[in-house]
């Protein structure tokens, strides 16, 4: 996200990254708010509170959202809801055992700086699930796969430069979006036409006047 904002990412994900501001914001001055609070609180504050861990979960639940309500997909690329689902069930349970480790920590099950740890944690992938399922419907919106350089470019370096996994899934990409560019103009072409088919003549302007 701070490569996007450097203009270091493709236009492509620099928008949607930059669409992702808001959701920032909030959240930073969520956190702000509830540091007020606490800060105000007569009772000391401990680790094992949850307040951060609880924090990622509305992040759970707009990933899923995201994953499940309708999408303004284009006809060129429609997303099976099989997987669409399936992807949806994997938030979910991650959610779960999320909430559950949650419960655990409130209970006092572990130490101070385990709690907080964990939480942290618990919030990294909270974050990290919604923006994979805004990523995921931006992607079908748009009609177009994309994968990020400045991943790309890390995976390389840590690799010492040899190509691999990430590079192979950005061809197939390429290649898929090749495709999906010829066939959205053939049902653009197939469109218009349709529309053309379909336009009601218009009707003679009659003449100035009548002939008596």
């Amino acid at each position: 996200m701070v490569s996007s904002a450097r203009g270091r990412n493709t236009v492509y994900l620099q928008k949607f990254y930059k669409s992702l501001h808001y959701d920032l914001l909030i959240t930073a001055s969520n956190s702000l708010v509830i540091y007020v609070i606490l800060s105000a609180s007569a009772q000391q504050y401990v680790l094992s509170n949850i307040d951060i861990g609880l924090s990622a979960v509305p992040f759970f639940l707009a990933g899923i959202y995201a994953l499940v309500l309708p999408h303004s997909a284009t006809l060129a690329f429609r997303p099976k809801k099989r997987m669409i689902w399936l992807m949806a069930a994997v938030h979910v349970m991650l959610m779960t055992a999320c909430c559950l480790l949650l419960v655990r920590i409130h209970s006092g099950q572990f130490s101070g700086p385990a709690s907080l740890w964990l939480q942290l944690s618990i919030f990294a992938v909270g974050w990290t699930l919604y923006v994979g399922g805004k990523q995921a419907r931006y992607l079908v919106a748009g009609g177009r796969l994309d994968f990020s350089e400045t991943h790309r470019q890390l995976f390389l370096q840590l690799r010492g430069g040899r190509p691999g996994l990430y590079d192979e899934l950005a061809a197939v990409a390429e290649a898929t979006n090749s495709k999906l560019r010829t066939l959205k103009a053939k049902q653009a072409a197939d469109l218009r036409s349709q529309r053309r088919q379909g336009k009601p003549r218009g009707r003679l302007k009659s003449g100035k006047g009548s002939r008596s």
